[in-house]
């Protein structure tokens, strides 16, 4: 087991405090409005961290592994989500419908 210092359990605790709001506005189900599938969700960052995303309400949304794949799929099957503020996004299937969901 790798030990963590302060700095890497501060971060940590963070993560884990955002995963818990994140959860609540998901209300335990994946936020894509297509899926809305239950427990077990990832924390997916809207914009990558190496292009400047956040771990915050608005950079982060909760997804189910089926959809967090779709995000990274460079076909017609990609899901692409875009940060609208407030905790907002609009969900696009690539070449497709686009919902914004609140």
């Amino acid at each position: 087991m790798k030990r963590q210092g302060p700095r890497g359990r501060a971060k940590e605790a963070r993560v884990q405090a955002l995963k818990k709001i994140l959860l609540i506005r998901a209300k335990g189900r994946c936020e894509n409005p297509w899926c809305r599938t239950a427990l077990p969700l990832d924390m997916h960052h809207v914009k990558k961290r190496s292009q400047g995303g956040t771990e915050t309400e608005d950079g982060c949304v909760l997804i189910c592994r089926p959809c967090h794949e779709k995000t990274d799929r460079p076909d017609a099957a990609r899901l692409v989500i875009e940060p609208l503020g407030h905790g907002r996004f609009a969900w696009q299937r690539l070449g497709g419908e686009r919902i914004n969901a609140v």
